[in-house]
C-alpha cells in the first residue's frame, strides 16, 4: 500500500467516527430542547467536507497519537465552524438565503433561532473539549488545547476575521485582505492541525510545526474558495481580483506547496498531505 493509499485509508476509516461523535452530541437532553437540538443538526448535518476534524485526527497519526484522545477536538472543532457559517448567513452579515444547496438556517428555522443554535454550538464545542479527559487525556493538555482553540475562534482569529469581512465591499490593499484570510479562515485550520498533536500529548516542536502545516493550508483553502466564488462574490474583494486568476492560483498552489513539505517530515504524516493534495486539486478545475 502507498503511502496516499494509507493516508486514505485513514480518513475513510475516522470518517464515520466523526459524524457518531457529533451526533451524539447533538442529542436533545430532555423533549423542551428538542427545537434547538434539531436547529442545531439540522446546520451540522448540510453535507459538509468534514475538513477541520479530519485534519484533527490526521495531525494526530501524524505524532503517532491515538483517535480517541483526539476525537473531543475534532467533533468541537467542526461545531465552532458550524455556527461561524450560521452566524455568517445572518441577514445582519451575509444575508444569505440558501447553503449546500439548502435553505440557510435562518431560512429555514427563523432568524432568533438560528443565533441560539449558533450559540449553543460554540458554547457546546467547549463543553466537548473539556470533556476529553474522559478519553485519558492529560488536564493540562486540555487546558493548552481549550486556549488554543479559543484563540484561533474568538476576537485574535475567526471573529477579527469576520468583523474585517464587513467592510470587505471597500477598497481593499493585498495585506488587508491577507489579514482577512489569516484570521477568518486560517486561524481555524491552525487550530485544528494542531489539536491533535496536543490532545496527544505531543512535544511542543511538533506542535507548533503542524499549526504551520495547518496555517498554509487554511490560506490555500481560502485562495481556492476564492477562485471557485467568482461569479458569487463579483465586485467584493478577493485575492483573484488583487492578484488576477494566475497570481491567485501560483500563491495557492505555493501555500500547498509548504503544506506538503511539512507534512512529509512526519513518518504517518500521510494523511495531512492526502488532504492537501485534495483542496490543491481543486485548482485543476476548467473554471481556472
Amino acid at each position: 500500500m502507498t503511502s496516499t493509499e494509507s493516508g486514505q485509508r485513514f480518513l475513510e476509516d475516522v470518517a464515520p467516527l466523526i459524524e457518531t461523535g457529533i451526533r451524539a452530541v447533538l442529542q436533545a437532553p430532555d423533549p423542551h430542547s428538542e427545537g434547538l437540538y434539531d436547529a442545531m443538526r439540522y446546520a451540522t448535518f448540510s453535507g459538509g467536507k468534514r475538513l477541520r476534524p479530519l485534519l484533527v485526527l490526521a495531525g494526530a497519526r501524524a505524532v503517532g497519537g491515538s483517535v480517541a484522545a483526539a476525537l473531543p477536538g475534532a467533533v468541537a472543532i467542526e461545531l465552532i465552524h458550524t455556527y461561524s457559517l450560521i452566524h455568517d448567513d445572518l441577514p445582519a452579515m451575509d444575508n444569505d438565503d440558501f447553503r449546500r444547496g439548502r435553505p440557510t438556517l435562518h431560512r429555514a428555522k427563523g432568524e432568533a433561532m438560528a443565533i441560539l443554535a449558533g450559540d449553543g454550538l460554540l458554547t457546546l464545542a467547549f463543553e466537548v473539549l473539556a470533556q476529553a479527559t474522559a478519553a485519558g487525556v492529560p488536564p493540562e493538555r486540555v487546558v493548552q488545547a481549550v486556549a488554543v482553540l479559543s484563540r484561533a475562534a474568538g476576537p485574535q482569529g475567526m471573529v477579527a476575521g469576520q468583523a474585517a469581512d464587513i467592510d470587505g465591499d471597500a477598497p481593499f490593499t493585498m495585506e488587508q485582505l491577507q489579514y482577512l484570510h489569516g484570521k477568518k479562515t486560517a486561524a481555524l485550520f491552525e487550530a485544528a492541525a494542531s489539536l491533535g498533536p496536543i490532545l496527544c500529548a505531543a512535544d511542543p516542536d511538533a506542535v507548533d510545526l503542524l499549526a504551520q502545516f495547518g496555517r498554509s493550508f487554511g490560506l490555500g483553502y481560502q485562495i481556492v474558495d476564492d477562485l471557485e466564488d467568482q461569479d458569487k462574490d463579483a465586485g467584493r474583494m478577493s485575492y483573484p481580483v488583487l492578484a488576477g486568476v494566475a497570481g491567485a492560483v501560483e500563491n495557492a498552489r505555493r501555500y500547498f506547496d509548504q503544506a506538503s513539505a511539512i507534512a512529509l517530515r512526519f513518518p504517518q504524516g500521510d494523511a495531512l498531505a492526502v488532504l492537501a493534495d485534495m483542496v490543491r486539486s481543486r485548482l485543476d478545475s476548467p473554471v481556472h
